[in-house]
């Protein structure tokens, strides 16, 4: 039995460090967001004039950077697509967020995690995948991300954030976007393996 379980163990560990390769976001989009607190839907526009808004690092929580507000809030970044990546089907990581979400791009609205009010619904330790239609793509492109906060810590908390292949979906667990890797990966507190994050696949 002891035999057995030490297989098992040592199985999953190799699998582990195989999957610790990963693969690469192919648009990378932690760093400096434009944000705001409140609410207003002509913010999802991407023709919008943010310039006056406020820049907040992704990920972290919005009151570790000094805003102490609890409600709606909005993020709006503006990215471009590799050429040859052009026709490719792709999907939006967002990370984590707390708690609820709507993802908007170029406009649209693309998916949406968790409830607003007057029900609200928290889902601060879903990781947000939406998969992004061909068409909607553009030489610039605009994110806007509207955010329901229910209380304590809110905003996008968690990493990876960022555009990858549509066909690098299961390899998410180990998704690496920005200049420190920000995996999706998470270990299990008493049993040397891994344990797959809550992952919702939205227009799936």
């Amino acid at each position: 039995m002891k035999l057995r379980l030490f297989g098992m163990i040592l199985t999953l560990l190799f699998s582990a460090q195989e999957l610790s390769a990963g693969v690469d976001c192919i648009v990378d989009l932690s760093g400096t967001w434009r944000f705001r607190t409140g609410d207003h839907i002509t913010w999802r526009n991407p023709g919008y004039n943010d310039e006056r808004w406020d820049t907040i690092a992704v990920p972290a929580t919005w009151e570790s950077q000094g805003y102490e507000h609890d409600g709606y809030e909005w993020y709006r970044k503006t990215f471009t697509i590799p050429e040859e990546y052009v026709g490719v089907q792709l999907i939006l990581v967002a990370g984590k967020i707390n708690d609820a979400d709507q993802m908007f791009l170029n406009g649209r609205l693309i998916g949406s995690t968790g409830s607003f009010p007057p029900h609200p619904q928290s889902e601060r330790n879903t990781i947000r995948i939406y998969n992004i239609p061909e068409d909607l793509l553009e030489d610039k492109n605009v994110i806007a991300i509207r955010v329901y906060d229910m209380g304590q810590e809110g905003g996008i908390h968690e990493g990876p954030i960022g555009i990858a292949r549509e066909a690098d979906k299961q390899e998410l667990l180990n998704l690496r976007c920005g200049p420190e890797g920000n995996t999706v990966v998470e270990y299990s507190e008493v049993f040397p393996y891994y344990v797959r994050s809550n992952i919702i696949m939205n227009g799936v």
